[in-house]
């Protein structure tokens, strides 16, 4: 008992309160953490995790999977710093079309493996803005112009659940 307080103090009743607020503090960063390491989303960087920023293999012929399955191989990959993705070409899943994913939307690479893992649905991936010829700069098959990109940010956005709430980049 404290000596301004005739009330006898209940630590379990006060360790019962701490532990809600801290499941609270959790649920609360759960809603914000956007990646499995806690960063934020960064839609044209890779994560941290994904060791892509640090080795320098070439991505190529690599297996993509959505969260919901296979979609393709990579046939190019991008280093360039808040400009990066991979070209993934989808096979006879989506006909053939090849897809840009935002370097982002990478969640993990299994290396010996040659498996990337993107925080993507395969209807996520399918719905995106499609890599139109005018689109290539130069014809290039890895090189697009930012009205494409502007086109992918708005779509991918920096946010964790995917397309649909118009997040800006």
């Amino acid at each position: 008992m404290s000596q301004h307080d005739s009330t006898p103090y209940d630590s379990t009743q006060h360790d019962s309160v701490q532990h809600d607020s801290m499941q609270n503090d959790s649920v609360q960063q759960d809603s914000t953490r956007h990646d499995s390491t806690g960063q934020g989303f960064d839609t044209w960087n890779y994560r941290e995790g994904t060791d892509l920023s640090t080795r320098q293999d070439d991505l190529a012929g690599f297996r993509v999977h959505a969260t919901d399955g296979h979609i393709g191989k990579i046939d190019a990959a991008t280093r360039e710093v808040d400009a990066s993705y991979v070209v993934v070409d989808t096979g006879p899943w989506i006909f053939g079309r090849k897809v840009l994913l935002p370097a982002g939307t990478i969640e993990r690479v299994a290396w010996d493996e040659k498996d990337v893992y993107v925080d993507r649905t395969k209807d996520e991936i399918k719905d995106s803005p499609e890599l139109r010829d005018e689109d290539r700069l130069d014809g290039s098959d890895t090189a697009v112009n930012d009205e494409y990109r502007g086109r992918l940010s708005d779509y991918y956005g920096e946010r964790p659940g995917g397309p649909g709430d118009g997040a800006r980049v």
